[in-house]
């Protein structure tokens, strides 16, 4: 994991990558490299520092971590696909349910879908991880 210190105790998000293995072998995360239209993912196991393992990933199921967590603790990834259960209106009893994919465009993460758009630094006690746009809904 790549943390950058800009000043002082100032802690930024971890810049972290997921992809699906070939031949789907799960997934593997850390930081990613792209040459040729091939892509790896550096493994960030901590069990194998100072070794670094490079494993191949298919290059359209790559994610990069948006820094946030959804209600369960597990981290959101971009591409992912999280339900969204939201009051639109806090003195009215009406809930309203979306299904989004997680994006990134003009410098942040956001999940939407359809006419909705939803800002992850806001929103996510209310959202949860429920698949991806590489696999789909896991249910």
């Amino acid at each position: 994991r790549v943390f950058i210190n800009l000043s002082g105790n100032t802690k930024m998000r971890p810049i972290e990558f997921r992809g699906m293995r070939m031949g789907g072998k799960g997934w593997a995360f850390g930081s990613i490299i792209v040459e040729n239209g091939c892509a790896e993912i550096v493994d960030n196991n901590p069990d194998t520092y100072p070794r670094f393992i490079l494993r191949q990933v298919i290059p359209e199921s790559i994610g990069q971590f948006t820094g946030t967590t959804d209600k369960n603790g597990v981290k959101i990834f971009e591409g992912d696909i999280v339900r969204w259960i939201y009051k639109p209106m806090p003195f009215k009893d009406t809930w309203k349910e979306y299904t989004l994919t997680v994006q990134y465009d003009e410098g942040r993460f956001f999940a939407a879908g359809g006419t909705v758009d939803a800002d992850l630094y806001c929103n996510t006690d209310d959202m949860e991880v429920i698949g991806n746009d590489y696999e789909g809904v896991k249910e």
